[in-house]
């Protein structure tokens, strides 16, 4: 069966899996989630498993979205917001990770193998 691939069909499954998985980071089963979530972004989507960076108004039987989350502790986030705040008093204050940016760039180089693992050490 075929379903028509509209920007509003996308953002619903985002959300949808957004709730989710700020549900499985709630703690003890409680309704109350102890992070904020920093980025929610589609990587890529694949319609009838084929890569499309044009999704929107095709028919598809099947969709496959990858999609990078990352979330921060409240507590955490909350003070390092305030502190440059205190120094850099912006009307708007947006945090983000260099995780997707570096993952991104050597994903992209021509010697990187298709499967890798990208870590930092702790001392460095």
């Amino acid at each position: 069966m075929t379903f028509a691939v509209t920007e509003a069909f996308v953002n619903d499954l985002l959300v949808k899996e957004e709730k989710d998985f700020m549900n499985r980071l709630s703690v003890d089963g409680q309704r109350e989630v102890h992070y904020n979530l920093l980025e929610h972004k589609i990587i890529e989507i694949r319609l009838n498993g084929y890569p499309t960076s044009d999704p929107y108004g095709k028919q598809a039987t099947e969709i496959e979205l990858s999609i990078f989350t990352s979330v921060s502790p409240k507590r955490v986030h909350e003070k390092i917001k305030n502190l440059i705040l205190h120094h850099f008093p912006v009307e708007y204050f947006d945090s983000h990770t260099f995780s997707l940016s570096a993952f991104a760039s050597v994903r992209d180089f021509s010697q990187t193998p298709k499967i890798f693992l990208l870590y930092k050490s702790a001392g460095s």
